[in-house]
């Protein structure tokens, strides 16, 4: 592996590793979901299910009445997307919590641009594995530390792409007092700035969130 790519490996090990994991408790609706395109400013685009539980009052208000349309968040300037979190959601169905989770945060710091990451992807899967390695391990850290959790295993640790960013995936199976869950999080370097997708549903109930939750991600855009 040649040196260039041995420093990005590292320099994208140290933007990751201090990045804090979130593990939201906040709620999601139902496979018949229609979605509605959130633009952040010009950099940031997600698609989301209009029927879902959101953080924010009055912005599910607008995502429940515009239901096919592409809504244009005004006002979030450049150091408003930098307090971390973009949008919080949930769903709920039968149970008393949440079935599937939805978090978009972004930070203003990074070092590795969309072109870098794209010439990881040429790297061998052992070594792409080197990298992942202690971003996994400090994932299940964090995740082992959340009161209620009782067990966490690692199902995937790969290189994304949705044809728009590439990104680091890392999923685990949660088992906690409620049930077991899959909780996905994808890292995004973007140049001066680095953003995080993070997505969970309940493993029971995995064919109605799976495919929600596979469009979310597909529709994330960003730009450097």
């Amino acid at each position: 592996m040649c040196s260039a790519t041995k420093e990005n490996i590292k320099t994208v090990r140290l933007i990751i590793l201090s990045i804090s994991v979130f593990f939201s408790a906040y709620a999601f609706g139902d496979s018949k979901s229609t979605f509605v395109t959130l633009n952040f400013g010009d950099d940031i685009s997600l698609a989301v299910p209009s029927n879902w539980k959101y953080q924010d009052v009055e912005l599910s208000k607008h995502i429940n009445i515009a239901a096919d349309a592409t809504i244009r968040l005004a006002g979030i300037a450049q150091t408003n997307i930098a307090n971390d979190v973009l949008i919080a959601a949930s769903a709920y169905t039968a149970h008393k919590t949440s079935s599937a989770t939805l978090r978009l945060s972004v930070r203003p710091e990074g070092q590795i641009s969309q072109a870098q990451m794209k010439s990881l992807t040429s790297s061998s899967h052992e070594d792409i594995q080197k990298i992942l390695e202690p971003v996994s391990k400090e994932t299940e850290k964090i995740l082992n530390s959340i009161e209620g959790i009782k067990a966490v295993k690692k199902t995937r640790a790969e290189l994304a792409y949705n044809k728009n960013l590439y990104c680091i995936l890392v999923e685990f199976e949660i088992s906690s007092f409620d049930g077991e869950k899959l909780q996905q999080t994808y890292v995004c370097p973007i140049g001066n700035k680095t953003v995080k997708l993070s997505t969970s549903y309940r493993k029971s109930e995995r064919v109605i969130f799976k495919p929600v939750i596979e469009y979310i991600w597909l529709s994330l855009l960003a730009h450097e």
